[in-house]
C-alpha cells in the first residue's frame, strides 16, 4: 500500500510516496514538479493539466477564460473564477478554486494509482502554508475538503484528517534524512530548534520547529509569513521589461511588480502571460548561472539576454549578476524584514540551531546572502554560517522536501504536533470588592482572565470558562458581549467579540463559554445558557490577519485600560474577599 504526500503549490505541485519502507519522488510528464495550471476546453469539457496547460495558458490563441493558475490564494473565499459551458450545453458550470484543486489532486494521484501497474493508495496528506493557520484557517479547511472530494481509480481518496504545514513537513523530511546518515549527529538537535525557510510562488513561510528525541513529534514553536515570494521576484524582472518597452515602443505598461501580478491574474491581457513565463524562466536561469559560477570559483557569470515579443515589436534586456541583485532588492528587503522581525520575537534559547530550505523559490539567487545570513547576524549568533551548514541538504530535493515530508507523515514515519502559539483569555466584569483584591482599582471594572487556553497546548485544544472562572450571568432585557482575547501581541492583543442576548423570562440567565482551537487555526466559541435556555456557536481565528491591529483597550488612546489576570489570581481574590466578609 502507498502513502502519498501532496504539496499543492501556487506555481507547482509535487507528489511523493512511501511504499515498502522506501520514500520515492513521483515523476509526472518526466518531471518532479508539475505546474499548478489547468486548461478546460469549454465545448468538450476536456481538461489539460500541468505543462501542456501552461503552453495553452501562454498561447494568445487559446481562451484565457478557460485557463486557471494561482487559484490557491483564493481557497475558502467562496469565489467563482469563471463559468464555462462544459460539454457544449447552455448551462454554465461555475469553476471554483476548490473544484480546480479536486481536479488537480485527481490528476496527480491518478498517475500513481491508475492504469497497468497502478498502486493502491491507502492515504494521502495535503500541505498548506503555515501562515494560513494564523490568518486564513478557512483556506486550510477548504484545501483538505477539496482533496477529499477527489475520486482516484474509481474510489474516493482517503485524506488524513490533518492539513500539514509546508515548512513543518520540510523540517520533518530533512531531519529524517539526517537521522538516517550515521555520520550526522542528528541527536545534537534534540531540545533545539530548526528554522525552516519555505519559499513558493505565492508565499514566503517561516517556521521554527523544536526537535525532540527520535519517535517523538516535531513541535511548532512559532511561524510567520508574507506573500512576497517567487512570483513577485519574477514580476520584478518583468517590470524591467515593461519599463524598457515604454521607453522604446511608447507603450504604457505597468512598471510596478504588484500591478503586473494583478494584471496577470485578471487573464485579460494576452501578452503578459508569455512575458511572465520568460521572466520566471529568467529568474531560474540567472540563479543557476550564478550558482555554477560560484561553485567554479568564478565571480561573474555570463549575463542573460531576454527577448519579449509584441505584435508591433520586440523588447530585449540583458541582466548581469549585479543587475539581478539590484532588480530583486524589493524582494530581498521584504524577506529580510520578515525574518528579522520573526527572530527578534524569539527567546535566546529558541534561536535556530540549524536552518533548512524548501520550495522552488528558495533556489533564487540571494536568498542566503541577502536575506537569511543578515537576519541571523542581527541576532548575534556565534557563527551564523555554521548554523546554515549544520543540516546537510541535497539541493536537488529542496523543492521536493515538502511533499517528501508529507509522505512520511502519511505513512506514520514521522509525527507532527501543532501547538497553540498564544494564550487565549476571556474578558469579564468584576465587582469593586474583587477589583480591589486584584489591585486593579476601587471600582467595578473589566479584566481579561487568561489563559483559558494556554500557549503551547497541543491542538486541538478545548476548555470551558465555567471550570476556570465559574458562570457568568445576563440580566433580563440585556445582552452579554463576549470578548475573546488572543495574546499574539502583549500590548495590543487580538480581540474578537460576540454578543448573547438574554432569553425571555424574568430572572438572570447563567452562561458559560466553551473555547476550542483546532489545527487549522479555527477558534470555535460555544456560548451556553444554563438549563437549555439557549446556545450560540460562532467561529473566529486563533490569530489575526496581519494587516492591522484590532484592539486598543490596554491603555492605548482614549480607551479605558483593561487588566490581565490569571485564573489563579482571580480565584485567590474571590477567596480573599469571601474570607474578609
Amino acid at each position: 500500500m502507498v502513502h502519498v504526500g501532496i504539496d499543492l503549490g501556487t506555481s507547482n505541485t509535487v507528489v511523493s510516496y512511501f511504499e515498502n519502507g522506501e520514500l520515492k519522488e513521483h515523476q509526472i510528464d518526466n518531471a518532479d514538479l508539475i505546474p499548478s495550471v489547468i486548461y478546460v476546453e469549454e465545448q468538450a469539457g476536456r481538461r489539460t493539466v500541468g505543462r501542456a496547460a501552461v503552453e495553452e495558458w501562454a498561447d494568445p490563441d487559446f481562451s484565457a477564460a478557460s485557463s486557471f493558475r494561482r487559484w490557491k490564494l483564493s481557497m475558502g473565499e467562496n469565489r467563482v473564477l469563471g463559468e464555462l459551458a462544459v460539454g457544449g450545453g447552455k448551462k454554465k458550470t461555475p469553476i471554483t478554486p476548490e473544484q480546480l484543486t479536486t481536479w488537480l489532486v485527481e490528476y496527480v494521484v491518478g498517475t500513481i494509482a491508475d492504469g497497468v501497474g497502478g498502486r493502491a493508495v491507502e492515504s494521502a496528506v495535503v500541505t498548506v502554508p503555515h501562515g494560513w493557520r494564523r490568518e486564513h484557517p478557512e483556506r486550510s479547511a477548504a484545501t483538505r475538503s477539496a482533496a477529499a472530494a477527489a475520486v482516484v481509480a474509481g474510489k474516493p481518496l482517503t485524506i488524513r484528517d490533518l492539513t500539514l504545514s509546508e515548512p513543518v513537513a520540510a523540517a520533518g523530511y530533512w531531519l529524517w534524512e539526517a537521522r538516517r546518515d550515521p555520520a550526522h549527529l542528528a541527536d545534537e538537535f534534540v531540545g533545539r530548534t530548526i528554522l525552516v525557510v519555505d519559499i513558493g510562488g505565492g508565499t514566503f513561510d517561516l517556521s521554527l520547529v523544536r526537535v525532540g528525541p527520535p519517535e517523538t513529534p516535531l513541535v511548532v514553536v512559532d511561524a510567520n509569513n508574507n506573500d512576497i515570494a517567487g512570483d513577485f521576484a519574477s514580476a520584478l524582472i518583468l517590470a524591467r521589461a515593461t519599463a524598457r518597452a515604454n521607453d522604446e515602443l511608447g507603450t504604457e505598461f505597468p512598471t510596478d511588480a504588484g500591478e503586473l501580478l494583478q494584471l496577470l491574474s485578471s487573464g485579460e491581457t494576452a501578452w503578459i502571460r508569455s512575458w511572465f513565463l520568460t521572466a520566471e524562466n529568467a529568474v531560474r536561469e540567472i540563479s543557476s548561472r550564478i550558482a555554477r559560477a560560484t561553485a567554479r570559483g568564478r565571480g561573474e557569470p555570463v549575463p542573460l539576454r531576454l527577448s519579449f515579443e509584441l505584435p508591433d515589436g520586440e523588447v530585449s534586456i540583458q541582466i548581469s549578476k549585479a543587475e539581478f541583485h539590484a532588480t530583486l532588492q524589493p524582494f530581498y528587503q521584504a524577506g529580510r524584514e520578515l525574518l528579522r522581525n520573526f527572530l527578534a520575537m524569539q527567546a535566546p534559547d529558541d534561536l535556530p540551531h540549524g536552518v533548512v530550505f524548501a520550495g522552488g523559490g528558495s533556489r533564487i539567487e540571494g536568498i542566503v546572502d541577502q536575506i537569511v545570513l543578515p537576519a541571523l547576524e542581527d541576532r548575534e549568533l556565534p557563527d551564523p554560517r555554521e548554523v546554515l551548514g549544520r543540516i546537510a541538504m541535497n539541493d536537488r530535493r529542496v523543492d521536493r522536501a515538502v511533499a517528501l515530508g508529507a509522505a512520511l507523515v502519511a505513512a506514520g514515519e514521522i509525527q507532527v504536533e501543532e501547538r497553540l502559539l498564544y494564550d487565549v483569555g476571556i474578558e469579564i466584569k468584576v465587582p469593586s470588592r474583587i477589583a480591589r483584591k486584584l489591585g486593579v482599582g476601587n471600582a467595578s471594572t473589566s479584566v481579561v482572565v487568561s489563559p483559558i487556553l494556554a500557549r503551547a497546548s497541543k491542538l486541538p485544544a478545548s476548555a470551558s470558562s465555567k471550570a476556570v472562572i465559574g458562570n457568568m450571568s445576563i440580566a433580563p432585557g440585556e445582552s452579554y458581549d463576549f470578548k475573546i482575547v488572543v495574546f499574539d501581541d502583549l500590548t495590543e492583543p487580538f480581540v474578537q467579540t460576540w454578543s448573547q442576548k438574554h432569553p425571555a423570562g424574568g430572572s438572570r440567565a447563567e452562561v458559560s463559554v466553551q473555547l476550542t482551537a483546532d489545527t487549522d487555526g479555527l477558534l470555535t466559541v460555544d456560548i451556553n445558557l444554563e438549563n437549555g435556555a439557549g446556545r450560540q456557536t460562532v467561529t473566529g481565528a486563533i490569530s489575526r490577519k496581519r494587516g492591522g491591529r484590532a484592539y486598543n483597550e490596554l491603555g492605548e488612546g482614549d480607551a479605558p485600560p483593561l487588566h490581565r489576570v490569571t485564573p489563579d489570581e482571580l480565584r485567590k481574590a474571590v477567596a480573599a474577599e469571601k474570607g474578609a466578609r
